[in-house]
């Protein structure tokens, strides 16, 4: 998971501005055992860094290494202003099955940055998946799509958030909703597809009548 370092408030001494231009080329290469090499070296000259700590925690997500990715975003996160690291640290969390940590870092990044649509889309889909939060995570989708509606990933995941809480023809909506920003959008088509082929997820009678009523209506 390669993550753009976020911009550092103070200004780089030139020797780490090109260690950060290497990690980041090593990162877009996959390289990433030479990138934390590379890292290491900068956080040792400055333990604050929280552009090398960002890039320390994408090499890790990139060796499936989500522990230390999470340390790693943490880390960022206390030193920088950006909500990118909080993002990086929800992501590690879920990697991890911690769930519920993983929704309080990113309820941190929507009070960092309430305006990012990234953040709101992360945290409905973190929020998705624990047991009684099902009305939060909507609420989070239809902010992300409010922030940012011409972008594709926010009508994604309220159409995936939707189609969790059984609400078919909601979630169909926001899945057709993309192809009128990218109309050959491959994600919506296949969201649709198997929302078609094989109906809501497992769950409440209310869910399975909601989309016999849908059914019957196409």
């Amino acid at each position: 998971m390669l993550r753009r370092a976020p911009v550092r408030p103070a200004v780089e001494q030139p020797q780490e501005t090109e260690s950060i231009r290497e990690a980041e080329e090593l990162c877009r290469q996959r390289r990433f055992r030479e990138a934390l090499g590379v890292l290491n070296r900068v956080v040792l000259r400055d333990p604050k860094d929280p552009a090398a700590w960002t890039l320390v925690a994408s090499a890790h997500f990139g060796k499936n290494e989500y522990a230390e990715a999470l340390t790693a975003a943490q880390t960022a996160a206390r030193y920088s202003c950006d909500s990118e690291p909080l993002r990086m640290a929800t992501a590690a969390l879920v990697a991890l099955e911690r769930h519920e940590e993983a929704a309080d870092q990113a309820a941190q990044a929507v009070r960092r940055e309430p305006h990012d649509w990234r953040n709101h889309v992360e945290k409905a889909r973190v929020l998705v998946k624990l047991e009684g939060r099902m009305a939060e995570a909507r609420s989070a989708a239809s902010v992300a799509v409010g922030i940012a509606p011409h972008v594709v990933t926010p009508h994604l995941v309220a159409g995936q958030v939707e189609l969790a809480a059984g609400e078919i023809e909601a979630a169909a909506k926001a899945f057709r909703q993309v192809f009128t920003i990218d109309p050959a959008n491959p994600a919506a088509y296949n969201e649709l597809a198997r929302l078609h082929l094989h109906g809501p997820p497992a769950g409440s009678a209310q869910r399975s009548r909601r989309w016999s009523l849908s059914r019957s209506r196409g």
